[in-house]
């Protein structure tokens, strides 16, 4: 008898201990769900790739994890806005599936976030200037994302995008470094900017001065084009500089 009392004493015990997991639980991904997300689109620099942590360490996480918002990263690695003509096949870019990605808005604090160009304006190194993106064809392809991020139910003023980051070369296919065109990535950054201004999009960044000002190449792995971990404290620190500077809602 004593057995069995013991028995049905821990049965109970064991019990209350799995409610009270799943309670917590529940609680944990209903608090989840009230805080706000972002989402981020982008490449390689947007995943963290060449850190040693890129869930953590990124720049968007960074953010996040000062904002204490939830983070929904789409960044893909080397992926431009448009598509390139690879010359061995399309290099297929985020205009090929954006409105598949680019969810409505659920919550009031929810924003969007949108880092491309770095493989747009590297195409010119990569495949030559006859395949190259051009800064209209660039420029058209955020209009078409931003005209459907305002049908999604998205505000001007949900959406951040960076217009540039700071490199200095790119790596080629054959992983031979190639001094960057810094004219041609300037003229990409003011396009991004126009389109911006164009949609009353006030959160658009050109980081180029941000990085150079903290070391230029000392905060870029050795390919001279990814930021290391310190580069991406730099990018998540610009960021929300400007945004308190510029009294953003975010």
């Amino acid at each position: 008898m004593n057995f069995l009392r013991r028995f049905s004493k821990l049965k109970y015990i064991i019990s209350v201990i799995i409610i009270l997991i799943v309670l917590i639980v529940l609680g944990i991904l209903y608090t989840r769900r009230l805080e706000p997300s972002y989402y981020f689109f982008g490449d390689s620099i947007t995943m963290g790739v060449k850190t040693k942590y890129p869930e953590k360490q990124r720049w968007a996480t960074l953010i996040c994890n000062q904002r204490h918002v939830n983070q929904y990263n789409f960044g893909v690695s080397g992926q431009p806005l448009t598509s390139v003509d690879a010359g061995y096949g399309i290099n297929s870019g985020f205009m090929a599936n954006y409105s598949d990605l680019i969810p409505k808005k659920e919550k009031a604090t929810d924003r969007l976030v949108f880092a491309y160009g770095t493989n747009d304006i590297g195409s010119y190194n990569y495949y030559g200037p006859a395949k190259a993106t051009s800064v209209d064809h660039f420029k058209s392809a955020y209009r078409r994302v931003f005209s459907f991020c305002l049908k999604q139910g998205w505000k001007p003023e949900d959406i951040l995008v960076i217009s540039r980051y700071y490199f200095k070369e790119y790596p080629n296919q054959k992983l031979v470094k190639l001094p960057v065109d810094q004219n041609r990535a300037n003229n990409f950054s003011i396009g991004v900017q126009e389109v911006c201004k164009e949609f009353g999009i006030q959160n658009c960044i050109d980081l180029t001065q941000s990085m150079i000002q903290a070391g230029g190449t000392k905060i870029l792995v050795s390919d001279e084009t990814h930021p290391d971990v310190k580069g991406h404290e730099v990018i998540a620190t610009a960021i929300n500089s400007w945004l308190k500077d510029h009294k953003s809602q975010w």
